[in-house]
């Protein structure tokens, strides 16, 4: 099992590809005090700077909170 503590979903999208993708993160605890969308567009920012793929953008996000994976 894996947890994830302060998980949000980014469903990013691109030019590209037929559908989005969905990228699973984990937020800062320095971003409590910033609005939940200003939160996404860093939490996105930094994705995006590992990817090869420049032309990806932002298509929603949800804020999940402590998660757990089940793993086999």
């Amino acid at each position: 099992m894996i947890k994830v503590e302060r998980a949000m979903i980014l469903c990013v999208g691109c030019i590209g590809w037929s559908f989005p993708k969905i990228v699973l993160v984990s937020i800062d605890e320095y971003s409590w005090n910033k609005r939940l969308d200003e939160v996404a567009e860093e939490a996105f920012q930094k994705y995006k700077a590992t990817q090869q793929n420049q032309d990806i953008y932002l298509v929603t996000y949800s804020y999940q909170g402590d998660i757990e994976i089940l793993t086999e």
